[in-house]
């Protein structure tokens, strides 16, 4: 509220600029005939011109007038609220393109703060919103962020698809609603396909592929280090079938099974031959 009242205040001061332009440039051409001439000021020094030269730009008008909109933007994609918020958000961004429009073309100042007041009220909608939904599904969130930034590739994975419609779900009933109740089920259901779709890329394709790689650089391995290596990468498996069954950190899973597959992959360092000598 406190912002839309400081939008106020300075459409009134573009307003006022705008009028007085205005009434300067209506002033009789006689007044400066009859003026006398002003007396020439004495050049500056140079360093002074420098100092004069370095001074920042004060904001134009139009940047002054938008400028608790655009801070108020940013705060909005803080709280995510373009992903909790959608459709407030969008209302917000098309309110604020339309004032902006307004503004450059001239038309009516009135119009131009009608649309940026608007836009203001949606984004703090938005914003209320988004930190009601980030504490009520902060489990969930920290699920989908482990998910989304693990590295797997998951595009075609039906399970992580199915995560992310129960995680709009929730957060559609946050939305409409403020429904944390009725969000928790489709989280819940949200979080537990996120791990399956981890689980089942480590399983069909991580370890697979660890395992090819073991077997394409056999000779790098003595025999018994070469067995070493398998025994790992079998262990590895169970490991990951046993956590499956558990509500396990996303990402602690997968730092377990990446650092375990690098250490399995890596040939032992070669041994001297007994009869060498330095």
């Amino acid at each position: 509220m406190i912002k839309i009242t400081r939008l106020f205040l300075l459409v009134a001061c573009v307003m006022a600029t705008a009028l007085y332009g205005t009434a300067s440039a209506q002033e009789p051409a006689e007044q400066e005939t009859h003026q006398e001439p002003a007396e020439q000021e004495p050049a500056k020094p140079e360093a002074a011109q420098e100092t004069e030269g370095e001074e920042t730009s004060q904001p134009s008008a139009k940047e002054a007038l938008f400028k608790d909109a655009s801070e108020t933007f940013q705060q909005a994609k803080e709280t995510s609220a373009d992903i909790f918020s959608p459709a407030q958000y969008a209302k917000a961004e098309q309110d604020f393109a339309k004032a902006q429009e307004l503004y450059d073309v001239g038309n009516r100042i009135d119009e131009v703060y009608q649309n940026l007041a608007s836009s203001m009220k949606a984004l703090q909608s938005a914003i209320t919103t988004a930190e009601l939904g980030q504490v009520a599904l902060k489990d969930l969130l920290l699920v989908r962020k482990e998910t989304i930034d693990s590295g797997l590739s998951l595009e075609d994975s039906k399970d992580f698809q199915e995560a992310e419609k129960k995680f709009h779900q929730a957060v559609e009933k946050i939305e409409k609603d403020h429904d944390t109740k009725g969000a928790r089920k489709p989280s819940e259901q949200a979080a537990e396909k996120y791990r399956k779709a981890v689980v089942q890329a480590l399983q069909k394709t991580v370890l697979p592929d660890a395992k090819d790689k073991l077997k394409a650089s056999k000779d790098a391995y003595s025999k018994d280090a070469y067995k070493e290596a398998e025994k790992s990468l079998k262990d590895f498996e169970k490991y990951v079938k046993a956590e499956s069954k558990k509500e396990f950190s996303v990402a602690e899973l997968i730092s377990i099974v990446t650092r375990g597959i690098e250490a399995a992959l890596k040939p032992p360092a070669a041994t001297p031959d007994a009869g060498e000598t330095s």
